[in-house]
C-alpha cells in the first residue's frame, strides 16, 4: 500500500490552495475549489479552515458567486463546503447557507428522463459531481431523506443512458470522454460517503454503479490515463476513497491510484501554473492519500455519515 507523508502532502496542498484567486474563477471552478478546500480543512486543519471560511464569505458577497440565488448545478459544491464549515466551526450560519442553496435544487433543469442537466441545458455524466453529493448531503442532514428515491432514480437513468456510450467513445479514441467518466466515479463515491447506509438497497445500487465505473475506466483508458493531471488526480481520488470506504479491494485497486498520484508528485512545481481545477483535484487526492485505507469503524454517531 502506498504510504504518503502527512506533512509533505499538507505543504503541497496548502501551497496550491493559497495560489488560487477565488474571485477570478468561473462558478464551476469556484465550486470545485471550495469543495476541495473543505476536505482540506477537515483533514489538514487550521490553514485550510481559514481559506474555507474566507472563501464562503466571498461566495455570498455581492461581487462573489451568489451561490444561494441560482439553480445552476455549478454552485452546489459550495453547499458541501458550507456543511463542512458548519461541522468544523459549529456556526449555524453555514448550515443556513447550505439550506438556502438546497432550496434552488428544484430550479435545476432536467432531461426528459428526469435527471439534472448542466447550466447550458446539456446532458453530461460530470453533472453528478457538481450536484449529487450536495443533494445527498442536504437530504441526509436536513431534508429528512425524503428525496433519496429521486437521487437514486436520477443516477439509474444517467447510468443507463450515458455510461455505455461514453465508455465506447473513449475506447474508440475520443480522449475527452475520460473527463465525465472520472468525475462520475468521484460523484458516486462522494454520494455514498454522505448517505445513510441503513438504506441498504439504495446504497448497494450506488456501490454497484461505482464499481462498474471504476472497472470501465481502467478497461477503456489504459492509454489515456497518465496524460491529463486533472483527470488523473480525480480518478486517483475516487479510487483512494473507494478503498478507504471498502467499496473496492485495496489490494487490487490502490496501486492504480498511487501510480497516477505519484506521477503528478514527481513534478509538483508545475502545478503552480496549472488551472484551479487541477489544483482542486490535487487537494482532494492529497486528503485521501494520507488516510488509513484499512478496515474502517462504521460508527453511527456522525450525522448519517458512516465513514471515518
Amino acid at each position: 500500500m502506498a504510504n504518503y507523508d502527512v506533512n509533505s502532502m499538507y505543504e503541497a496542498a496548502i501551497k496550491l490552495a493559497k495560489s488560487v484567486d477565488l474571485k477570478g474563477l468561473e462558478a464551476d471552478e469556484a465550486g470545485k475549489y471550495l469543495n476541495a478546500v473543505a476536505y482540506g480543512a477537515k483533514d489538514f486543519g487550521k490553514d485550510f479552515k481559514e481559506l474555507l471560511e474566507n472563501g464562503l464569505s466571498a461566495a455570498v458577497s455581492e461581487t462573489g458567486l451568489n451561490c444561494a440565488k441560482t439553480g445552476d448545478v455549478e454552485n452546489f459544491l459550495a453547499g458541501n463546503a458550507a456543511y463542512m464549515a458548519a461541522s468544523l466551526t459549529g456556526e449555524e450560519k453555514y448550515t443556513d447557507l447550505a439550506c438556502a442553496i438546497a432550496k434552488t435544487l428544484d430550479e435545476v433543469k432536467k432531461s426528459d428522463k428526469g435527471y439534472f442537466l448542466n447550466s447550458n441545458g446539456k446532458e453530461c455524466l460530470c453533472v453528478t459531481f457538481k450536484a449529487f453529493s450536495f443533494y445527498m448531503n442536504y437530504e441526509t442532514k436536513n431534508g429528512g431523506k425524503e428525496r433519496y428515491n429521486d437521487i437514486i432514480a436520477q443516477y439509474k437513468a444517467i447510468f443507463s443512458n450515458m455510461l455505455g456510450d461514453t465508455v465506447l467513445d473513449l475506447k474508440n479514441g475520443n480522449k475527452k470522454e475520460l473527463k465525465p467518466l472520472v468525475y462520475f466515479a468521484a460523484a458516486l463515491v462522494d454520494t455514498l460517503e454522505l448517505m445513510d447506509q441503513a438504506l441498504y438497497e439504495i446504497w448497494a445500487k450506488l456501490r454497484e454503479f461505482y464499481k462498474e465505473t471504476i472497472k470501465a475506466i481502467l478497461n477503456s483508458a489504459r492509454f489515456t490515463l497518465g496524460k491529463n493531471k486533472e483527470y488523473d488526480l480525480i480518478f486517483a481520488y475516487a479510487i483512494f476513497k473507494g478503498c478507504r470506504m471498502n467499496l473496492i479491494h485495496t489490494e487490487k485497486y490502490e496501486c492504480e491510484a498511487a501510480s497516477l498520484f505519484d506521477l503528478v508528485n514527481e513534478n509538483l512545481e508545475s502545478l503552480m501554473d496549472a488551472s484551479a481545477n487541477v489544483k482542486s483535484a490535487y487537494i482532494l487526492a492529497a486528503t485521501e492519500s494520507i488516510k488509513n485505507r484499512e478496515y474502517q469503524d462504521y460508527g453511527r454517531l456522525k450525522g448519517g455519515v458512516l465513514w471515518s
